[in-house]
């Protein structure tokens, strides 16, 4: 009996000593596989990996920094969770191979900061979407604040570093996956997020993923200042005479007009809203049903119609609903102008019959090889995917992977990346 106590201790060890060397082996493997395939977007670097038998990867000292955004993002732990230990072991390889995420239910941060300076995520998805993200985001009528670099900014705030936690929690079957987030951004607030989406949204590599892609059964954000308003404000009335109430009425008013000017319009129920809320802070939550799934691939039907009627929005500021709200965007300044024809006449000679027009070539999109790569910034490209979906703008860049092209808009510009994997047709206009 002792004798077989002892073998069975023995095989145990064993397995447990090849199981987490599998695992330091696999997950070396999935780090440098990411870091290969997007050595020129982002630099990811980690101290040291750990695993429990309860199925949770734990990498310590890690770090990532995204080049477009110019800051690094640390962490003293990040907490990958599977849903035993034996996921954990199944589902690594397949991770190393390729970034099969299916097996993860959970990722949590600890300690989570990154730097003052460089850009926000906000400035990010401004120039990555459209302008007036960033007038939404931003606390208007504040004279001080207009010159000054976000390092100033956050530091005149009494913020001297910008902590970040991040909880990310997956629950998925065949027919949705559900997504709950939690971001603590400490002096900043809170942000927390649930969302319902079809099951294939969140398909089994996430880096194929784009905005474009992302589709909602139903979504509820909400939002706890923890009175980073109150900081805000004291800084900007420090050189003037207003009350904060006097400063939150005149910031919602330029919020109003300059959301107008790039064809985001709200009515004077939302902007009172936005003044309340800068005056009181808070909580603040959003909710959305709407009848049919909201499709940001189909974000055009949403143009020139009540969203907040059409998505079944329904808003809560400090537990008390607030009602007859609109919010509208509008077409004539949100969609791309149609390219427009362009034709260039031949040079004619002075000795030419003026009777005999030297014939004139106009421009037209030319298909050109899918695996084209010597494209040139500035070049005015069609692409045609593989659902059928057209995409015409001026290429910003390309490479093995991916093109990202921006189309002008009025009051700014939109930018599309788009996968070459996804593309069907390729034309260029020459």
């Amino acid at each position: 009996m002792k004798k077989a106590l002892i073998y069975l201790g023995v095989c145990a060890l064993l397995v447990i000593v090849i199981t987490q060397a599998a695992i330091q082996y696999f997950t070396h493997q999935a780090l440098q596989t990411f870091q290969e395939r997007y050595q020129t977007e982002v630099d990811l670097s980690v101290d040291w990996v750990s695993a429990d038998f309860n199925g949770v990867l734990t990498f310590h000292g890690f770090a990532i920094t995204p080049f477009s955004l110019k800051r690094t993002y640390e962490a003293e732990k990040v907490h990958v969770y599977f849903a035993d230990y034996l996921r954990l072991i199944s589902h690594l390889p397949s991770l190393a191979d390729g970034g099969d995420w299916s097996g993860i239910v959970r990722i949590r941060t600890e300690s989570g900061q990154t730097e003052l300076r460089g850009k926000g995520l906000d400035d990010w998805l401004s120039e990555q979407v459209h302008p007036f993200i960033n007038t939404l985001l931003t606390v208007h009528a504040c004279r001080r604040a207009e010159q000054m670099e976000s390092e100033e900014y956050y530091r005149a705030l009494g913020i001297d570093r910008l902590a970040m936690d991040v909880d990310l929690a997956f629950n998925t079957d065949k027919q949705r996956t559900d997504l709950s987030a939690g971001v603590d951004l400490k002096e900043r607030g809170r942000i927390d997020l649930y969302a319902a989406m079809p099951a294939d949204v969140l398909p089994r590599n996430l880096q194929d993923i784009g905005w474009h892609n992302l589709a909602f059964d139903s979504l509820q954000i909400s939002y706890v200042e923890n009175g980073y308003y109150r900081r805000i404000s004291n800084f900007c009335n420090e050189s003037s005479e207003w009350s904060r109430q006097g400063f939150a009425l005149i910031a919602a008013q330029q919020w109003q007009e300059k959301l107008a000017a790039e064809g985001v319009r709200v009515n004077d129920r939302v902007a009172a809203m936005y003044a309340n809320f800068l005056t009181l802070g808070g909580k603040i939550s959003l909710s959305m049903q709407a009848e049919n799934r909201f499709q940001l691939a189909s974000w055009s039907r949403y143009l020139d119609r009540d969203l907040v009627a059409l998505l079944g929005i329904q808003v809560r500021v400090n537990d008390a609903n607030v009602d007859q709200l609109e919010v509208r965007f509008e077409s004539e300044q949100l969609l791309p102008p149609a390219p427009e024809a362009e034709a260039a006449a031949t040079t004619k000679s002075p000795a030419a019959d003026q009777s005999q027009p030297e014939p004139v070539r106009v421009k037209q999109f030319v298909r050109i090889p899918l695996d084209t790569i010597e494209l040139q910034p500035g070049a005015r490209i069609r692409v045609v995917l593989q659902d059928g979906k057209r995409v015409e703008g001026v290429l910003e860049s390309s490479s093995e992977r991916q093109l990202v092209l921006r189309q002008n808009v009025k009051g700014g510009r939109l930018s599309f990346p788009v996968k070459r994997e996804n593309i069907a047709e390729l034309s260029l206009w020459q």
